[in-house]
């Protein structure tokens, strides 16, 4: 419920003496592949409604007894996408005020979805598929923004950081991970010409500092 990045939750419902009394309530099982192969989300809750991702989907359930409100589909056509290697999971959903906002890994946009009824407020394309950018990470909104980031499917694409208006869906700010131009001072700290194809995807969550209005992110590959 903060943003201090710990994994650890100061709920205490569950608990050392009960922890032995937890029991399975309701099972979600994903479509047979190859339209979603697994789920690797982080279930979002949110008074009482459950939001859950996979590559193709995403769904909010009753959180205690796991009935549907609704589902969002965007079906995975590979012939859609020539040559593009998609890494068949997502990671999940954030949340602003009564807006979720998903990515879809293959096609690179960003989704702005009402969590009442499922219906798209706002689409963008964030990366052009066609150079070898995947997403599968989880958006982090900050106050009005929400920021994303494309991994590679190792083509060597140099990725980046991006905030996106919450409201429209209109790009704040973009920062590459790698150099962009030999003008660049940090081109010089990579062998040759390397800094080209460096990739530095973005995987994972970062982290937001609100003292200091920092965000911070790992970077891969």
């Amino acid at each position: 419920g903060t943003y201090t990045s710990q994994r650890y939750s100061l709920l205490n419902q569950v608990n050392t003496p009960n922890v032995k009394n937890l029991q399975l309530k309701w099972v979600l099982r994903p479509p047979p592949p190859p339209a979603e192969r697994k789920l690797e989300d982080t279930p979002l809750v949110v008074n009482g409604v459950l939001y859950a991702t996979s590559l193709t989907s995403v769904v909010a359930l009753d959180a205690a007894t796991g009935r549907q409100y609704w589902k969002l589909e965007r079906p995975l056509n590979p012939n859609d996408y020539p040559g593009q290697r998609v890494y068949k999971v997502n990671k999940g959903v954030a949340i602003a005020g009564n807006t979720l906002f998903w990515t879809t890994g293959w096609s690179d946009h960003l989704l702005a979805i009402d969590a009442s009824t499922g219906r798209v407020k706002w689409e963008v394309a964030i990366a052009d598929w066609r150079k070898g950018y995947v997403i599968n990470m989880v958006p982090m909104v900050v106050k009005n923004e929400v920021i994303v980031g494309p991994a590679t499917d190792d083509r060597g694409a140099n990725c980046f950081l991006a905030a996106y208006d919450i409201h429209t869906g209109k790009e704040i700010w973009r920062t590459y991970t790698t150099p962009i131009s030999a003008d660049d001072p940090a081109a010089k700290t990579w062998g040759g010409d390397t800094w080209k194809h460096g990739g530095d995807s973005i995987w994972n969550d970062g982290s937001y500092d609100p003292e200091t209005n920092l965000v911070f992110w790992g970077t891969g590959n």
